[in-house]
């Protein structure tokens, strides 16, 4: 768990339990780290209000590490936008206002 999730652990550890009763696929997808697979589907809900689109549909980066750098959900995601308009995979976006 990193450190934004510790920060709020009375309110993730009840969050978690249902988020992987209800998400198993996911919590799957990232080798059974329930508190990474919520931690993205944070960043996934702020990313599809952002840009209608999910994390799945854009290209790579390194979640897990933003993860482990104790980065909260937003801060990995403005890290993401900065680095997908960075390698001309969001031309023109102007999200900072947004989040």
């Amino acid at each position: 768990m990193n450190a934004w999730m510790k920060a709020r652990m009375s309110k993730i550890i009840p969050v978690a339990e249902m988020f992987a009763a209800d998400h198993r696929d996911k919590v799957e997808q990232v080798n059974g780290d329930v508190y990474f697979a919520l931690w993205l589907h944070l960043v996934d809900i702020q990313l599809i209000r952002l840009l209608g689109v999910s994390y799945l549909d854009m290209p790579d980066l390194d979640w897990r590490g933003w993860y482990e750098s104790d980065l909260g959900p937003k801060e990995a995601l403005h890290d993401a936008l900065d680095q997908w308009k960075e390698d001309g995979d969001l031309p023109g976006i102007e999200y900072a206002d947004s989040l």
